[in-house]
C-alpha cells in the first residue's frame, strides 16, 4: 500500500518545499485549514501528517498553537505526526513531543533531513501496523492508548485499563521495576476524560524524606487553607492525573494526607485523578503495620498486575522491534535489522532487568554493531543453537513454527502483516501455515456480538 501523506499548510510555496522531501511513492494530499485538515484525516485515514504551528495559529486560536496536534492524536492516535518549526520554537517542539508527535524539522527545510524523518516515520508505522494488535482486535473495540500485547497477560492489562481509563477510579499498578507501570499509567491519561490535563509523574524515591510532604501534598501537607502554600504534586496535577512512582515508601504521616485527599476531605481545590505504582503487593507491608489498609483499599479500587518480560512470550519480539526502531531514531542511523540469532536469543533470554535492560542491549547493539544486521553477540546474549539432542532440520522446523505462530499471534490472523513481520512473502505465509499445521482461526480475535 503506498503511504498517504497529508500536508497541512495554506501556503503553495510552503507546501512544495515539503514536498521534495517526500518519497516519490507517496499519495500527497493537501489541507488549507484546520478544519480541512481534520476532514482529510477522517477521510483519508493518512499513515503521515505534518504542519507547521505557527501557520495554523489564526486569530483567537493561538494560544494553544499545539491545539491542532491534540485534535489530530486524539482523532488518529496512530497517526505519526511532523511539526515544522522556527529556530525560536525548539522549546515549543519539544512539548509537541512530549504530547504525541513523532518529531519536528528545523526551517529552512533541508529536504535531505526531512526526508529521513518521513521515511523513518512512516517505517516505524508500518512497523506498528505489522505487528500491533488491531484496536478492532481487542475485547470492546476501543483504542488502547498505545499499548500493544498479544499474550494473554497484557491483553488483560490492556482490557483492565480500557475500562479504568472510561472512570475516574484510583489505579493501583504491581509489578517488577522496569516493567513499563509509568507507560501504562499514561494510556490510562490518554484515554481518560482528562486527557487534555496535565500528566504529573512524581518519585517519592528521588525524594528527601523530609521533604516527601511538602513535594507531595503542597506547604509540608498543611491544609488547603493557606494562601502562601507552595504547591505540590497533587496541586499541578489539577484537573489531570498524578502518578505517584514507589508508593509503598510513603511515611505513615504522609500516607494518612494522602489517604484524607482521596476520601475527599482535602481535595476541594484539587481535581485528581491519582494512580500509583509499587514493586511489590503491599498486603505484606499492612500485615507489617508500614503501610496503612485504608489507604491501600482507595489507591487500589483498581488494581492492575503488570507482568515481566519474561512472562510476555512472543510480545518481546514486538518490544524489541520497537526499542530497535527507537534507536534508530535518535541514533540517526537509517536501517538496521535483527539477525534470526538474535531473535532466538531475545526470545530465550529472561530479562531480569525487563524494559530498561532490554533499551540498553538494543543501544549497545546499534553502538557496537558493524554491519546493518543486528546478531545475539551485538545485544551480549548468547546464540540459542539448536541442541545436540535435535537435528539441524528439527531444530530448523521448531524455530520456523514459533515464528510464524507469534508473528499469527501479533497479528490476530492477519497473514498479511504476519508475513511483514517475519520478513516472508505472503504466500510463504501460507506454506509455513499448511507445513507446521497451523490453525488460523484460532489466531483471530473472537467477534463480538
Amino acid at each position: 500500500m503506498r503511504p498517504r501523506i497529508l500536508i497541512i499548510d495554506g501556503d503553495d510555496a510552503a507546501r512544495r518545499d515539503l514536498e521534495r522531501g517526500l518519497p516519490e511513492e507517496s499519495e500527497v494530499f493537501a489541507a488549507r485549514s484546520s478544519e480541512e485538515a481534520l476532514l482529510a484525516v477522517g477521510r483519508l485515514r493518512p499513515h503521515l501528517a505534518t504542519f507547521d504551528p505557527a501557520a495554523l495559529a489564526e486569530s483567537g486560536n493561538g494560544a494553544d498553537r499545539l491545539l491542532m496536534l491534540k485534535k489530530l492524536r486524539r482523532l488518529a492516535p496512530s497517526l505519526k505526526v511532523i511539526l515544522v518549526v522556527d529556530d525560536e520554537s525548539r522549546e515549543e517542539a519539544a512539548r509537541a513531543i512530549e504530547l504525541g508527535a513523532f518529531d519536528y524539522c528545523v526551517k529552512p527545510i533541508d529536504p535531505r533531513e526531512f526526508s529521513f524523518l518521513v521515511r523513518r516515520a512512516l517505517r516505524i508505522q508500518e512497523l506498528e501496523e505489522a505487528t500491533c494488535v488491531p484496536p478492532e482486535a481487542a475485547p470492546g473495540g476501543e483504542e488502547s492508548g498505545g499499548l500493544v500485547g498479544a499474550c494473554d497477560a497484557m491483553r488483560d492489562v490492556i482490557s483492565l485499563a480500557r475500562r479504568a481509563a472510561a472512570t475516574d477510579a484510583a489505579v493501583l499498578l504491581v509489578g517488577e521495576p522496569g516493567t513499563g507501570k509509568e507507560l501504562i499509567a499514561r494510556a490510562i491519561h490518554r484515554l481518560s476524560g482528562r486527557r487534555d490535563g496535565p500528566f504529573v509523574s512524581w518519585d517519592a524515591s528521588a525524594v528527601p524524606e523530609g521533604r516527601v510532604g511538602a513535594e507531595l501534598l503542597g506547604d509540608g501537607g498543611a491544609p488547603d487553607d493557606g494562601r502562601d502554600a507552595r504547591p505540590g504534586a497533587l496541586d499541578r496535577a489539577h484537573r489531570g492525573t498524578l502518578f505517584i512512582r514507589g508508593v509503598c515508601r510513603l511515611s505513615l504521616p504522609v500516607q494518612a494526607r494522602l489517604c484524607l485527599f482521596l476520601e475527599g476531605r482535602r481535595g476541594r481545590d484539587r481535581d485528581v485523578r491519582v494512580i500509583a505504582s509499587s514493586n511489590r503487593a503491599l498486603h505484606a507491608d499492612v500485615r507489617s503495620g508500614a503501610f496503612r489498609d485504608d489507604l491501600l483499599y482507595r489507591l487500589g479500587v483498581v488494581t492492575i498486575a503488570v507482568p515481566p518480560l519474561r512472562e510476555r512470550g512472543e510480545d518481546v519480539l514486538l518490544l524489541a522491534a520497537a526499542a530497535l526502531d527507537r534507536c534508530l531514531v535518535s541514533e540517526r542511523r537509517t536501517a538496521a535489522r535483527f539477525t534470526r540469532s538474535a531473535l532466538r536469543a531475545i526470545t530465550a533470554h529472561g530479562w531480569p532487568g525487563n524494559i530498561p535492560e532490554m533499551e540498553s542491549r538494543v543501544t549497545r547493539a546499534v553502538a557496537l554493531a558493524r554491519a546493518e544486521r543486528i546478531t545475539a553477540r551485538d545485544l551480549g546474549l548468547d546464540d540459542v543453537g539448536a541442541s545436540p539432542e535435535r537435528t539441524l532440520k528439527e531444530a530448523r522446523d521448531e524455530l520456523e513454527r514459533a515464528m510464524a505462530a507469534g508473528a499469527l499471534r501479533l497479528a490476530a490472523g492477519n497473514v498479511s502483516r504476519a508475513a511483514r513481520a517475519i520478513g516472508v512473502a505472503r504466500p510463504t505465509m501460507y506454506d509455513l501455515i499448511r507445513k507446521h499445521g497451523l490453525v488460523l482461526a484460532s489466531f483471530k480475535a473472537p467477534e463480538r456480538a
